[in-house]
């Protein structure tokens, strides 16, 4: 305090707004340094703008390196609040969408589809194999086919007493009904993938319904702040894509379509 020349350097210094400039005080101790430098800084800072707001959001592309995201004063609390908010209730709504009679009974539904055909296509061969005298086994390792005698499949002494003639008509059509049930086999991977196809979209579907609406709300809440509707985008994006991460698939059971209940966890990633 009384020197004059300190407390001008000091002004001049707090003015400089290039980076690379620095304060420093030096005197005994005492002579009130901390106090002056302070009642300086405040007294500049309130003759400026009010700085805005600064928080770290997730970076889904580089989750190890969160993204900064610059808002107005005092809404970054609002923002981190109502994220919270915002966590909760999805932890609740989406166990709630996937528990729902209605869900159920649709992947019942997706499942008994293509059970059906599968079995469809079975009892098509079956049909044909007995109109043949043929019968479609189930062996320790796969199908195989036999010929039939009285219902009976004949023993192979039997078989050996048959005429050449009637042996080769045998042969050929096992070796039909070994192609045809070689085809049907064929197609079970491609209808898996079809029934998978159809689950995931079904799980998107109830999925989008429970987190819609109370994404939509902060979307409006913040309509004029163009970077956090892209982190909400970004939100509900990043729930319809990984599903599959819902859940400690080893502690619960999971549901027709294979989908585990939401993680405590998993949400951590959308915090503020």
């Amino acid at each position: 305090m009384g020197q004059q020349r300190a407390v001008g350097a000091l002004r001049f210094g707090i003015e400089i707004e290039h980076e690379g400039y620095n304060l420093y005080a030096l005197g005994s101790q005492g002579v009130g340094k901390h106090p002056m430098v302070r009642e300086a800084l405040e007294r500049h800072a309130a003759t400026l703008p009010t700085p805005p707001d600064w928080c770290y959001i997730n970076n889904f592309d580089n989750p190890q390196k969160p993204l900064a995201l610059s808002m107005p004063p005092g809404m970054s609390v609002g923002l981190k609040r109502d994220m919270e908010v915002l966590i909760q209730s999805l932890r609740t709504a989406i166990p709630a969408a996937f528990e729902s009679d209605a869900y159920r009974a649709r992947a019942n539904e997706i499942e008994e589809e293509f059970k059906q055909q599968q079995e469809d296509a079975f009892a098509e061969i079956q049909k044909e194999a007995q109109d043949k005298s043929m019968a479609i086994l189930h062996t320790p390792h796969g199908f195989g086919v036999a010929p039939l005698k009285n219902g009976e499949v004949i023993s192979p002494d039997d078989f050996k007493k048959l005429s050449d003639e009637e042996k080769k008509r045998i042969e050929r059509t096992i070796d039909e009904l070994k192609d045809k049930l070689t085809r049907v086999l064929m197609l079970a991977p491609e209808r898996e993938k079809r029934r998978k196809v159809k689950a995931e979209q079904l799980n998107r579907e109830f999925a989008l319904a429970a987190i819609k609406a109370p994404i939509d709300e902060l979307r409006e809440r913040y309509s004029r702040l163009s970077e956090v509707i892209e982190y909400l985008d970004h939100v509900q994006t990043d729930i319809l894509e990984n599903l599959a991460e819902f859940g400690d698939r080893q502690s619960r059971q999971p549901n027709p379509l294979g989908l585990s209940l939401p993680a405590s966890d998993f949400f951590r990633r959308y915090q503020v």
